[in-house]
């Protein structure tokens, strides 16, 4: 799994040598200012009807880096890119020129992960290892019954934990549900090899098919990509 700063993507967005290819960035390093003047008016006030300041202003950085990354694969000025949103709110871009680029984004901690694909939709998700997390409390409200068997036999259940959580809402960003569809209705496998499967418990749709990874993008970080097939 490769990951590369998203500064670098003005010379390696290219999505002809790979299928998907993942950003980062970190939000302690960016300077808000150099964002400002990318956002649209709308995302400009979604920002700042965010009560907390912080929050805001990662939503502004995240935002103008997704402009300049999709800016330079459509070879589009970032501020002229033009959003839509799904029924269950997932972006994309608008524009039916660019109708074959399709990305997800996430973030958790101090962590940014933007995910770029040509023609195949994807999810990510990135979560930071928190030791005071209620591993047990979560599990039973998200997990299917399998998962939290296959965790409470888990000789290393902290680790375990984030994998299945960070796979399971990969997935269903990638098919474009979120947390809609209620994520203790299948399960995720996952091999010591972490080369994974999915295996359905009931009623996800027929054409869900597709692949998931679960990977450690930075120190304290666990996260996922699940790209449909």
């Amino acid at each position: 799994m490769v990951i590369r700063p998203w500064q670098v993507s003005n010379k390696e967005a290219d999505l002809n040598s790979e299928k998907v290819q993942i950003w980062s960035a970190f939000f302690s390093k960016e300077n808000i200012n150099s964002f400002l003047g990318l956002l649209s008016t709308a995302e400009m006030k979604r920002a700042e009807r965010l009560k907390d300041h912080s929050t805001a202003s990662r939503q502004i950085i995240s935002r103008g880096i997704l402009r300049l990354i999709l800016g330079n694969y459509t070879s589009k000025e970032p501020k002229d890119l033009v959003f839509g949103a799904s029924e269950f709110g997932k972006p994309y871009l608008s524009d039916p020129e660019n109708s074959g680029v399709f990305f997800n984004l996430t973030h958790s901690g101090n962590m940014l992960l933007i995910a770029v694909s040509a023609g195949k939709q994807i999810g990510i998700d990135v979560e930071i290892n928190d030791v005071k997390v209620d591993i047990s409390g979560i599990a039973a409200m998200i997990f299917s019954e399998e998962e939290q068997i296959t965790l409470s036999y888990s000789t290393d259940p902290f680790n375990e934990f984030y994998e299945i959580w960070t796979a399971k809402e990969a997935i269903l960003k990638s098919i474009g549900l979120g947390f809609s569809y209620p994520s203790n209705r299948f399960s995720v496998v996952t091999s010591k090899e972490h080369n994974s499967h999915l295996r359905f418990l009931r009623g996800l749709p027929a054409d869900s098919d597709l692949t998931y990874q679960t990977f450690s993008p930075s120190e304290g970080y666990s996260a996922a990509i699940a790209v449909m097939q």
